[in-house]
């Protein structure tokens, strides 16, 4: 993996988690059908405009989709941790649970997406970055 493909996959995972968990501080209730409706919404735009503008410096575009999806999904277990270290609300998880987490991927991160209302955000992400890494046709120019 090149550092153009790091800089893609960490600043995939940094912008899809980090918009969740912003949204989660803003919006400080229970989820409910506004909160899944603008993550749905917000979440995917937001990152493929940054995922955009961060990746097209560098060439590969398929390997940088490839270990940006990995990525993502393995950034879940490490959302939920940092969540429960920031909001008093979530129950923080010891270091044994993240590594539960961690080796039961990508279950815990879907797991954790349909209670967190992001589902469909990351149902989104997932088969755009999917499609991106399968016909790579369809990437815009100079990527």
């Amino acid at each position: 993996m090149g550092s153009g493909s790091l800089k893609c996959a960490l600043g995939g995972v940094v912008w899809f988690w980090g918009v969740d968990m912003a949204f989660t501080f803003w919006h400080q209730t229970p989820v409910d059908r506004v909160s899944v409706i603008l993550k749905t919404i917000m979440i995917p735009l937001l990152f493929f405009l940054i995922y955009r503008s961060i990746c097209r410096r560098f060439s590969h575009a398929e390997a940088n989709s490839v270990f940006t999806l990995t990525a993502l999904w393995l950034g879940g277990p490490f959302y939920l941790y940092l969540l429960g270290l920031f909001l008093p609300e979530y129950h923080p998880l010891t270091l044994v649970e993240l590594e539960r987490m961690i080796v039961s991927f990508p279950l815990s991160t879907l797991s954790l997406a349909t209670y967190d209302g992001s589902l469909f955000a990351l149902t989104a992400v997932s088969i755009l970055l999917f499609v991106r890494t399968v016909i790579p046709e369809i990437q815009p120019k100079g990527s």
